[in-house]
């Protein structure tokens, strides 16, 4: 099975080996509780160790990678709408807190359905100054400081930490803040134009030829 996914999975039980032979000056790291984090495709990795099926190039499902170990993920830049997994796909990543992550210059309105979609855990919506490498365009100490504060709030289940996880919390004092949004397991998913577009494609005659065309038109405009 290729991908990056088997291979994570690989290091974090070298990591455990390593615990166990107890060797001098090595950590002993607390691997019950880990959180994994992506950027750009990135996301995707992090994603499917959060329990989302991997799938092949002809849409079946070959893999699925749900490691009971991780407790959190963060995500920045989410690939762009239709790009990415299905709905339904991210529907079944587990009861894992995320945090979703974009920049004010990079189409954030388009990276937002996982956030959208993945309801088993609490997930939190952050959109900071900056474009498709968010951070690092003027953020990095807003990100730094949302991305540890969440952190501490869901690997070390710290409650106060969760308190701070609000609009309220950043909004005074971070210029750089665009928008921050929660939700709690199980919200219910506000539809928006996004939707309907997915069923034209996915249910009329010639939905898919009129996405495709679409999508190759921006593409070639975007370039």
């Amino acid at each position: 099975l290729r991908g990056p996914w088997p291979e994570l999975r690989r290091v974090l039980n070298e990591l455990n080996t390593l615990n166990q032979r107890k060797t001098k000056d090595w950590p002993v790291l607390n691997l019950d509780r880990l959180a994994v984090g992506g950027h750009s495709s990135g996301t995707l990795t992090a994603l499917h160790l959060a329990g989302m099926p991997v799938r092949d190039r002809d849409g079946r499902v070959i893999a699925t990678h749900r490691d009971p170990r991780i407790k959190a993920f963060v995500v920045y830049s989410y690939p762009l709408e239709y790009r990415g997994p299905s709905r339904d796909d991210l529907k079944q990543v587990g009861a894992v807190a995320g945090l979703h992550v974009a920049g004010s210059e990079d189409h954030p309105e388009y990276r937002n359905t996982a956030y959208r979609y993945i309801g088993s855990a609490p997930q939190h919506w952050l959109v900071a100054q900056g474009d498709h490498n968010v951070g690092a365009t003027g953020s990095v100490d807003l990100i730094l400081e949302v991305t540890g504060t969440f952190i501490d709030a869901y690997l070390n289940d710290k409650p106060e930490q969760r308190n701070r996880l609000s609009l309220a919390a950043f909004e005074s004092f971070r210029p750089e803040l665009k928008q921050f949004v929660s939700k709690p397991a199980g919200a219910f998913k506000s539809p928006d134009q996004r939707d309907f577009a997915a069923w034209a494609r996915d249910a009329l005659p010639w939905g898919r030829w009129v996405h495709d065309r679409a999508i190759s038109y921006y593409r070639t405009r975007d370039a």
